[in-house]
């Protein structure tokens, strides 16, 4: 093996391919590493921008004066504690469970409705079995409040609930007042596994291809050396 090495060394095409090779495999290494960062950003926009999509689509499905009269006959916390017990509450209920449904959604679709007294968001209809209605949002983020009139993205964030990735949009009444918004999530553990998923079938591909680079290099030096 130490002959073979020493062979190579001294032959000037084969020491020529050798060193060709070797700043081959720092390129691709280099490459593989900021493709796994660039596409983990890509695949965090992609995941935001289709939870907007959700989001704005569902927001302008629900009748926002509907919303407001809910709101205002069931003003406390758990005045609703069934899905059938009021008209309104089970048909918007209805509506968030077949989107989620539709969109494959692992989390649970909800409005929110801010209280600028209290400075507090509050839970309304949710597309879940069990409403959690009128609860207080816990450690929500800034943007739900400061975007409340116009919707937007949440980028990683924590509540006692995990890490999520989120987007919400406004759901407005006849005189165009933000009555609520309705919020879309996805869990970011689950969006780092489909992640690493896609990212790890590309290196696979990357590494298939280097492996075909190696076997040809060394059938090229062989070659050289069996010339001599």
């Amino acid at each position: 093996m130490k002959d073979a090495f020493k062979k190579v060394l001294e032959n000037r095409s084969a020491k020529l391919l050798l060193l060709l090779f070797s700043v081959l495999i720092a390129i691709v290494t280099y490459t593989l590493i900021n493709s796994y960062f660039v596409q983990l950003k890509l695949h965090k926009e992609m995941v935001l921008s289709r939870l907007e999509a959700i989001a704005n689509t569902t927001a302008l499905q629900i009748d926002g004066n509907e919303l407001k009269e809910l709101l205002k006959s069931f003003p406390g916390e758990d005045d609703i504690t069934s899905n059938s017990q009021d008209a309104t509450y089970q048909k918007i209920n209805i509506l968030l469970r077949n989107i989620k449904a539709k969109n494959k959604l692992s989390s649970e679709i909800y409005t929110l409705t801010f209280n600028q007294n209290k400075s507090t968001l509050y839970f309304g209809v949710s597309s879940s079995e069990n409403p959690f209605y009128r609860h207080a949002y816990d450690h929500f983020p800034e943007e739900l409040t400061k975007y409340y009139e116009t919707g937007g993205k949440v980028g990683v964030y924590e509540d006692k609930n995990g890490h999520w990735l989120s987007a919400f949009a406004p759901i407005k009444d006849s005189l165009n007042n933000t009555i609520a918004v309705v919020q879309a999530d996805s869990l970011f553990d689950e969006f780092i596994q489909e992640a690493r998923n896609s990212i790890l079938r590309n290196i696979a591909y990357s590494l298939a291809l280097m492996l075909f680079l190696i076997i040809f290099l060394i059938r090229s030096v062989r070659k050289i050396l069996n010339a001599e």
